[in-house]
């Protein structure tokens, strides 16, 4: 070669006109193919290890119109290389990977072990490159025939009875939880998701930087546990703490961060939550209290959705239950009637997306008048999941437990006369050691 020449692939005015195409390695492997009756066979320029720059000539004139491309290079590292990078170049949606079979690393040497006729069912029989992120219902088979098999079946119950009847719980999936300040939205997540933890061995993760220092969301969390004050001389002895430390260092883990706290820096420790510890379930309680930088001339609508893809994304990707605690909208008072209205899933504050692409919309409300907190899911994506409703419960404010009850709505009735039927709980909900 001389020095300096432009690098002209062999054979290259071979593929104008055509609608396929078959790239080689070296110019003997172009001549195989050609002898097995495929006339646009092509090598490229130099071999395995030039660069591909002499593709910016050839692409416009040559490739562009072409529907199929055949890479038919060496199967060693170097042709692998080759192979990708050719593929990144010219589309992975209309190429084709020829594999030679044992003992062949290129289509000369099939030529010589198996024939011409062997070459011919090898380069016909080339795979389509895999599409990232693209699946047809033929790379689904086995999960689609559990699905056939099994059918969906019922996801993760907490142990409220009503509660389950309207909604369960799956891994994959974000639960968006709002309701006015003081309706008790952290205190009623903070038992769903030990609940889950208790029934179902998921670990959990909180950030939640209202809960500071950490040891008072501690607290609060093992009277749940316990349905005991955390005090000396309420029930709660020295074997019962340490049963609850035991509990909590194994299965509840909490993120606090230093400096700016962006969405991406708690996802990534979130991240090591699920890697190095198991965690399943991840707690953010509340979103405002995140450090949010849009981008330059970014709306916040704008920002909101893309954050909420973060979220969905993190989810999905590492198979854990994503709950998010989300403050509304100052919601006014009817100047007439002096009421003012429940809490929807479009009532947060700053876009609808939060309704629009949550698994779960849930929203909570403390009644004081009555004595009940109505827990209202609006949304539940998927109906094999749940179909949506209200729950009432009574607060128990020794333990912080939320107590099943019947709430009756004839007006005739005083207030503090509604509620009936509460379902009291103690008991210490503290699993054996073992189990865990």
């Amino acid at each position: 070669m001389v020095q300096g020449a432009e690098l002209i692939p062999y054979n290259i005015d071979s593929i104008l006109g055509q609608t396929s195409c078959i790239i080689h390695e070296g110019e003997l492997d172009a001549a195989s193919s050609i002898a097995a009756g495929f006339k646009s066979a092509i090598s490229v320029a130099a071999g395995a290890n030039s660069n591909l720059s002499w593709l910016d000539r050839f692409m416009e004139t040559h490739f562009e119109d072409l529907e199929e491309i055949i890479i038919a290079v060496d199967a060693d590292s170097a042709g692998i290389r080759l192979r990708n990078e050719l593929i990144n170049r010219l589309g992975a949606e209309r190429c084709r990977v020829v594999t030679y079979g044992p003992e062949c690393k290129d289509a000369n040497e099939h030529l010589c072990k198996y024939g011409i006729a062997s070459l011919r069912i090898a380069i016909e029989q080339a795979a389509e490159v895999p599409l990232e992120g693209i699946f047809t219902a033929a790379d689904l088979h086995d999960d689609l025939r559990a699905l056939f098999d099994n059918g969906f079946g019922p996801g993760a119950e907490t142990g409220w009875e009503e509660m389950d009847k309207i909604c369960t719980y799956e891994r994959g999936r974000s639960v968006y939880v709002t309701g006015v300040p003081g309706a008790g939205k952290s205190e009623w997540v903070d038992e769903l998701v030990l609940r889950l933890c208790l029934r179902h061995q998921w670990k959990i993760g909180f950030f939640s930087p209202e809960n500071t220092p950490i040891v008072y969301h501690l607290r609060k969390l093992i009277e749940k546990l316990t349905g005991h004050r955390f005090q000396n001389g309420c029930g709660m002895t020295e074997g019962l703490l340490a049963n609850s430390e035991d509990f909590l260092t194994e299965n509840v883990s909490h993120i606090s961060l230093k400096g700016n706290v962006s969405p991406d820096r708690v996802l990534a420790k979130a991240h090591e939550l699920v890697v190095r510890r198991g965690c399943r379930i991840i707690v953010f309680d509340p979103l405002n209290r995140f450090d949010h930088n849009p981008q330059p001339g970014q709306t916040e609508t704008q920002y909101i959705s893309n954050l909420l893809n973060k979220f969905t994304e993190f989810a999905v990707q590492h198979n854990c239950l994503l709950v998010v605690v989300v403050h509304p909208r100052k919601m006014n008072r009817n100047p007439v009637t002096g009421i003012t209205p429940r809490v929807e899933m479009y009532d947060i504050n700053g876009s609808a997306d939060f309704y629009n692409k949550a698994d779960y919309g849930i929203i909570v409300e403390r009644d004081k008048e009555v004595g009940a907190t109505r827990v209202y899911v609006d949304k539940v994506k998927f109906k094999h999941l749940g179909v949506g409703g209200m729950a009432s419960f009574v607060y128990d404010p020794v333990s912080g437990r939320y107590l099943p009850c019947e709430e009756s709505h004839d007006p005739s009735l005083s207030a503090d006369q509604r509620v009936r039927n509460t379902m009291f709980d103690n008991s210490c909900w503290l699993p054996e050691k073992e189990l865990f």
